[in-house]
């Protein structure tokens, strides 16, 4: 494989570098006859990015003859962003990337103005192939809009949000940072967003649904598609159902397939995380009682675990005389005052000692004279 990337487009491939280093920290390079992509997964296999470039996005773009089979190599993110640096696109005049389907490296040759070239050998890891087939045909509700409308959209999420929720019916749509069946929330902040249908370019809604996703890939390919000022269709279906993101260019598309969760079957899921809660964010919830419990102490597991004969023992036992109070020997509470005095007394013992004197230590020979009192 031989391609080369004409400084002019070099901008749109640091974006594509950037974008999918929000998503996996390896990168899977796949040419074909008439284009050549960059893909991710992340780890959790829940979020897929692929950015096909083609034939008339380069200036030269060539593949083996007689090669049916598309050439797929897997490189280390970090290594590839050492070579796409920020604002590389403004630096260099052309780029070309070299890879042979037997080879153990990829070349990248970056030619600078004044004619400096500079050559990159990446190493390539091992690599299973990715095959995932996706079409939009199944997708009952369908929206498009603007990257920039998309963005301002997103601007007022916090960049701390973890996901996504949207509830989707034939008239408006709603995008939260939390889920409505859940009570207890962490966040500092809640947000919602409430859009009709006639703010998007299109919206299509075939089945009224409710759906949570992961902010953080949703983000990245906003901020792609929010840059060079692309439309951005979303085509989904129902909770459980992967969302695709797609995004089309005379020269390139764009696909993201983000795993949803369908928020109306968590409720063992939000039980799970009560049960689970924090004692002392339990006690902040129930400061209106008079007396605050933790709440982890309600219930001993030993009693669970206890027999009959052990209660009857229990029972018979005349608790009154036992004197616990001459038993009990109260410590005072471990401070990190009372540590550092500790220490102090270890180390100068002997100089609070009321009998010391320093005429009891030796201190060999004196080998400079005391310096002046002024």
């Amino acid at each position: 494989m031989d391609c080369l990337i004409p400084g002019a487009n070099m901008r749109v491939v640091n974006r594509t570098i950037q974008a999918l280093s929000k998503i996996s920290d390896e990168l899977y390079i796949e040419g074909e006859i008439d284009n050549l992509s960059f893909v991710a997964m992340n780890m959790n296999k829940t979020a897929y990015a692929k950015y096909t470039f083609h034939s008339i996005f380069f200036v030269n773009y060539k593949i083996e003859d007689g090669s049916d089979e598309k050439i797929t190599c897997k490189i280390h993110m970090k290594s590839l962003l050492n070579v796409f640096k920020n604002k590389i696109d403004r630096k260099v005049e052309m780029c070309r990337i070299l890879f042979d389907k037997d080879a153990t490296q990829i070349l990248f040759k970056l030619k600078y103005k004044q004619d400096i070239m500079v050559v990159h050998n990446l190493k390539l890891i091992d690599f299973d192939y990715l095959t995932i087939d996706y079409n939009t045909e199944d997708a009952k509700n369908n929206i498009t809009g603007t990257g920039v409308f998309f963005n301002q959209i997103l601007s007022n999420f916090q960049t701390s949000d973890s996901s996504l929720s949207l509830e989707v019916n034939s008239n408006k749509i709603t995008l939260r940072n939390y889920d409505v069946g859940v009570s207890t929330v962490y966040k500092g902040m809640r947000s919602q967003i409430v859009l009709t249908g006639n703010e998007f370019d299109s919206y299509s809604i075939g089945e009224e649904t409710n759906i949570v996703l992961s902010l953080k890939p949703f983000r990245s390919a906003i901020s792609f598609g929010e840059f060079f000022n692309i439309p951005i269709m979303l085509h989904f279906k129902n909770g459980g159902w992967p969302i695709i993101l797609r995004m089309k260019n005379t020269t390139f598309n764009v696909d993201y397939i983000l795993a949803t969760v369908n928020p109306d079957d968590s409720e063992s899921q939000s039980t799970t995380t009560s049960e689970v809660l924090d004692p002392v964010l339990r006690c902040v919830q129930n400061r209106n009682n008079a007396e605050c419990v933790n709440l982890s102490m309600e219930v001993d597991s030993s009693e669970k675990d206890l027999t009959l004969a052990d209660k009857e023992a229990m029972e018979s036992v005349n608790w009154d005389d036992n004197d616990f109070d001459n038993d009990v020997t109260m410590s005072p509470p471990i401070t990190k005052r009372n540590v550092e005095k500790e220490k102090m007394a270890n180390i100068f013992g002997r100089c609070f000692d009321p009998t010391f004197h320093t005429s009891m230590l030796d201190f060999g020979e004196e080998l400079a004279p005391n310096s002046d009192s002024d």
